[in-house]
């Protein structure tokens, strides 16, 4: 498995993630499921 490392993100930028990277997938998951037939029309 591969895990992300933000570590030269939060050096160079100052990033620190807000969500979880599950919790922000699934928000991601489901925003596209409720939006597909905007961005297809």
């Amino acid at each position: 498995r591969r895990c992300l490392d933000t570590l030269r993100a939060k050096e160079k930028f100052g990033f620190t993630a807000q969500v979880a990277f599950r919790e922000g997938l699934r928000n991601t998951i489901h925003w596209y499921r409720n939006h597909a037939s905007k961005a297809l029309s």
